[in-house]
């Protein structure tokens, strides 16, 4: 069921509308804040925007490398299911 929730993310407060639940939110807020604050310990003197910026690029950056693994265990699983299927029909009585 969709709710409004008020989130407090970074020191931030933010209101949405989700039909997540309150431990997948704790999780994201905890996330998030946790990636914002290594930014900003890593760049001081950035404003609080850049950080901001900074943080949703590393956070893109990783799932587009997540996606590409995932990818590559698909095609990995296909080639595999696609060997044992041959295996499995070269076996089979004529």
């Amino acid at each position: 069921m969709v709710r409004s929730v008020t989130l407090h993310v970074a020191g931030q407060k933010l209101s949405i509308r989700t039909d997540a639940s309150d431990a997948e939110l704790t999780e994201l807020v905890q996330e998030v804040t946790n990636r914002v604050r290594d930014v900003q310990s890593a760049s001081m003197t950035a404003t609080q925007a850049k950080v901001f910026l900074l943080t949703a690029l590393s956070l893109a950056d990783e799932l587009r490398q997540a996606r590409a693994e995932l990818a590559r265990v698909r095609d990995a699983v296909t080639l595999h299911a696609q060997g044992a299927l041959s295996f499995t029909d070269s076996d089979a009585p004529t």
